[in-house]
């Protein structure tokens, strides 16, 4: 049995498929203001794990060795949470301070308790681990391998303004847990450092490689290039959002648009021959985006 102790406990007995792969936590809205959404999942086909109040209180309806259906293709591998609002201007309301205390804590618990790294996830796709988004699965913001978790189009759960607060609750749930690494003013370690100049290196030597057709009309790195590289992308992004939980709260970045990080990293390179481990910081700093926009 996984019943979080911090939650009041409602259980819902219907829901028994089992959860056999737990790689990630989905937060979601409700786009409700019910202090309970026990009543409507009892008689409804769809469900969360858990519920979160605007004043913090947390729910739990489903163990979490049993599959909560609220993430569509989803539902095998992760834990869901839903929180209180979102009625009115659903994309522009944030979370409250006791609601992201309450998601760190339930973030903290599922690392403790079933081993969800407590990281970003930057998509969907199956084999991503983290704390994630509902949006994340939602067409058209889902890239290309990524689960689709909701069947609604444009649906934009949790909204932009939740989806800022994401790497906070992160890195407070990182505190919880004991993980936080102290801030030495610094983004990197060294080993950090040397796999972003590997991982650029063979971006460098791929983009190289496929022609003449690199640069689109405006005369960047097209997208079509930038996703045929995939593994090679892996420790960018794996160290971007790893610096962003682990950095003082006024350097925290979301680079969720990959293909500008990294194209604004190989023009560094490209204009200077080498990039150094203040080049790379700089661009990392630089580059501040939420899915799919600039912020």
């Amino acid at each position: 049995m996984a019943w979080y102790p911090g939650a009041i406990r409602k259980e819902i007995t219907k829901f028994r498929t089992p959860l056999l792969i737990r790689r990630g936590v989905c937060l979601h809205v409700a786009v409700s203001e019910g202090s309970s959404l026990y009543s409507f999942f009892s008689g409804a086909a769809v469900c969360s794990h858990f519920y979160v109040r605007k004043d913090g209180t947390v729910e739990q309806y489903v163990d979490t060795k049993y599959q909560a259906p609220a993430n569509l293709y989803g539902n095998k591998s992760l834990i869901s949470v839903e929180t209180q609002g979102g009625v009115r201007n659903a994309d522009s309301e944030p979370w409250t301070a006791a609601q992201v205390e309450s998601l760190a804590k339930i973030c903290a618990w599922a690392n403790q308790t079933h081993g969800i790294p407590l990281v970003q996830m930057p998509d969907s796709k199956p084999t991503t681990k983290g704390v994630g988004y509902h949006r994340l699965g939602v067409d058209p913001y889902r890239v290309d391998g990524g689960e689709k978790w909701s069947n609604a189009y444009g649906k934009v759960c949790p909204g932009a303004a939740k989806i800022k607060q994401v790497p906070a609750v992160i890195a407070r749930a990182r505190a919880l847990a004991g993980e936080t690494l102290p801030d030495t003013g610094e983004l990197f370690t060294v080993s950090q450092y040397e796999d972003i100049l590997e991982a650029i290196a063979g971006v460098r030597e791929q983009v190289g490689n496929v022609g003449d057709n690199v640069t689109n009309s405006r005369g960047v790195i097209s997208d079509r290039v930038i996703n045929n590289l995939g593994p090679r992308l892996d420790k960018v992004t794996d160290h971007a959002y790893n610096a962003a939980v682990n950095s003082a709260a006024n350097r925290q970045i979301i680079p969720a648009n990959t293909a500008v990080l990294v194209e604004r990293l190989l023009q560094v390179q490209a204009s200077g021959g080498t990039l150094s481990r203040a080049d790379i910081e700089d661009v990392f700093k630089d580059v501040r985006f939420t899915v799919g926009e600039a912020a």
